[in-house]
């Protein structure tokens, strides 16, 4: 499937995404950040802030045998974005991500961070009607996936209100990423798809600083994670467990 066509990064596109998709801002829950720590900046971009928190040579991720330190992270990451910004994706757009638990999954998630774009994982257990609601429903104009996993995903597009949804599956190439995109700290960052006992799943909004004062409070502060620790994550990375806020698109 073709890429989609290149726009221009025009920060008006914000407001425009969040009036179609958040409730009203004034019924936005107020967040109360006390501690030092959750002080950030009024513009920032996640995945920055995300590799730049470990020492370079620091391991970042650990999958089967493979060792990756966050230098090398980083660098896959940089390869990503710039591959994401030649086949079009720009700020604001919505990007899928349909993986399993590897390696590929954590650089196309921040790769979509790095260029300012909204990550919407979809769990590989989701079959052609879910992978359906969730491309429709959040607008995705890109989704990388695994390729074992492309199967349903072609015959959930077939059948989708927008078929033009390019389907990738690799994001490798020649070529310098953009420069990291300055997001406004409470911008949408990602989606995610909770289950509803009234209908569809939802799709439940998170902003960088959402995501940044998670990791701050929780991991820090109860679980108390230290740069020494080996987490290991059995649930899909694509599911989502504490709400933000819900979208109202209908």
């Amino acid at each position: 499937m073709s890429a989609p066509a290149s726009r221009c990064d025009d920060r008006s596109l914000w407001p425009t995404l969040i009036d179609e998709y958040l409730a009203p801002p004034a019924l936005w829950p107020e967040r109360v950040y006390r501690l030092p720590g959750l002080r950030y900046p009024a513009h920032l971009n996640l995945a920055e802030q995300l590799l730049a928190a470990a020492k370079p040579g620091a391991m970042a991720l650990v999958w089967r045998r493979e060792r990756i330190t966050y230098a090398e992270l980083r660098a896959r990451v940089l390869a990503a974005a710039a591959a994401l910004h030649r086949i079009g994706v720009a700020p604001a757009d919505r990007v899928a991500l349909r993986f399993h638990n590897t390696p590929d999954f954590i650089v196309a998630w921040l790769a979509v961070q790095w260029v300012g774009a909204i990550g919407v994982p979809i769990p590989p257990i989701y079959r052609r009607r879910e992978i359906r609601h969730v491309l429709d429903h959040s607008g995705a104009r890109v989704l990388v996936c695994a390729a074992d996993l492309t199967a349903d995903v072609e015959a959930a597009l077939a059948a989708c209100a927008d078929a033009t949804v390019a389907v990738v599956t690799a994001l490798r190439g020649d070529g310098d990423a953009p420069p990291p995109y300055p997001m406004d700290s409470d911008w949408p960052a990602l989606i995610t798809y909770i289950t509803s006992a009234t209908g569809p799943a939802k799709g439940v909004v998170h902003s960088p600083i959402d995501l940044l004062a998670t990791a701050d409070t929780y991991a820090r502060e109860v679980l108390r994670v230290s740069p020494d620790d080996v987490c290991v994550g059995l649930p899909s990375i694509a599911w989502s467990y504490p709400p933000s806020r819900q979208t109202e698109k209908s």
